[in-house]
């Protein structure tokens, strides 16, 4: 890696005002607390590498090692295809699945039973927005059709979005032992509805069947994220959900986080009802990117999200586990939000991933800018008290560009016990490699 040191990136930025003590008049203020200029600090430096080429948009990342070789493959979803990386550097690339031009969300994970791994999509917007999974059981052998053995796990049609737009069934998909009897369940998640198929999967009833367990709301524009791991510490996978509430700050909408505790039995059941329900700082107007993680370090899992505020900034919240409801968020001062948490720097340590675009001073995406990608070394906690106008990182990534990531994964690519990371914008997929 060529880096150099010390070098500061100034960056006129939008979102840059930092969050005020008293924010009542910030309404009034219409948000400016006065952050005239953005700048990252960084101890090092490099551009990133050039980008693999996807056919087009992609929707969800999966790794794993559907060819048996020993080393993982990255499995993309886009918007026709599910396009696999692997060989030197995950270099070449093949299109396994293009029989389709609803988007997919790939999965791989064991769930028929049998000790394989089977290689799942997600497809929202199929049969009319109703949505279904896609079940090809191990081994799996490319180039995957229609006539390759597989199962389909359809929406509820009665119950589907017909809003234009909303996603259906297969939104996103996890594999988790959800009711604790050690075998690994299929979660579903739809606009307004989330489903539990119970493994191992060998019926292609629709979801919503008798057996699975459901958790919906009544309104379906209002269930926005989803994300599955044990928040409450009693090693089994709880469900958290991201809830747009319509009494946020200064008429705009604001945010809940609604989580129901595992293990789960088959029926129906209200988020409502749910046990822990956690609320973001006053001024924050939405939350997503929610992941649960263990961002402490000391063997608990905790739960991360974003949330963008009036007074512009989209923070980084903690919730540190075990987590029972009520409980306040610490607040890592962000501007463009948290992207992953990952020990990147390989001291043990977990580091935070964030996304920093550019922006003229009105306001407008500025095309000749570019963005920064950057790893500021953990403990994450200890980043409460940084400033947003002029924020201190380990490691800075330029040359991004002036988009929202649109699908990201964080984990341990090259098995070297370092975090990598993976981010797709439009047709263009990044490798960061720690110490590559």
């Amino acid at each position: 890696m060529r880096g150099a040191f010390g070098l500061l990136l100034p960056v006129a930025l939008l979102a840059c005002h930092p969050k005020a003590a008293d924010s009542v008049d910030s309404c009034a203020a219409g948000g400016d607390s006065g952050c005239a200029a953005y700048t990252v600090t960084a101890d090092a430096t490099v551009e990133l590498p050039a980008p693999l080429v996807l056919p087009n948009r992609a929707y969800g990342i999966a790794i794993g090692d559907l060819e048996g070789t020993g080393v993982p493959q990255i499995y993309v979803g886009t918007g026709t295809t599910v396009t696999r990386f692997d060989g030197d550097g995950w270099a070449t690339a093949t299109d396994i699945w293009t029989e389709s031009d609803a988007s997919a969300r790939p999965l791989i994970a064991d769930l028929t039973g049998d000790g394989v791994a089977d290689l799942l999509m997600g497809l929202p917007d199929a049969d009319r927005n109703v949505g279904q999974v896609l079940v090809f059981t191990g081994p799996v052998v490319d180039p995957i059709t229609w006539d390759t053995p597989h199962l389909e796990i359809k929406g509820d049609a009665a119950a589907a979005s017909p809003g234009a737009g909303a996603l259906a069934a297969g939104e996103a998909i996890w594999a988790a032992d959800m009711d604790g009897d050690d075998v690994l369940d299929l979660v579903v998640k739809a606009a307004g509805q989330t489903w539990i198929r119970p493994g191992p999967l060998t019926a292609t009833e629709p979801l919503g069947a008798a057996g699975d367990i459901e958790w919906a709301d009544s309104d379906v524009n209002k269930q926005e994220f989803a994300a599955v791991g044990d928040i409450d510490g009693d090693g089994v996978p709880d469900l958290v959900f991201v809830i747009q509430a319509s009494d946020g700050p200064c008429g705009l909408p604001g945010t809940e986080i609604h989580a129901v505790t595992g293990p789960f039995s088959p029926g129906t059941y209200s988020l409502d009802a749910a046990p822990i329900v956690l609320t973001p700082p006053p001024d924050a107007i939405d939350a997503g990117g929610v992941s649960i993680t263990d961002v402490d370090g000391d063997g608990v899992n905790d739960l991360v999200a974003s949330a963008p505020t009036r007074l512009g900034g989209i923070p980084a919240l903690i919730w540190r586990g075990p987590i029972s409801s009520g409980e306040p968020p610490v607040e890592i001062p962000s501007t463009f939000g948290e992207v992953g948490i990952g020990d990147f720097g390989g001291n043990g340590a977990p580091d935070l991933l964030e996304l920093n675009l550019q922006a003229s001073s009105a306001g407008i995406w500025d095309t000749g800018a570019q963005g920064v990608v950057t790893v500021t070394n953990g403990p994450v906690e200890a980043l409460t008290t940084r400033a947003l106008c002029n924020v201190a990182v380990t490691q800075a990534w330029t040359g991004w560009p002036i988009s929202y990531e649109d699908a990201s994964w964080t984990g341990d690519l090259d098995g070297d016990g370092v975090s990598d990371a993976i981010l797709a914008t439009g047709s263009s997929l990044y490798l960061l490699r720690s110490g590559a």
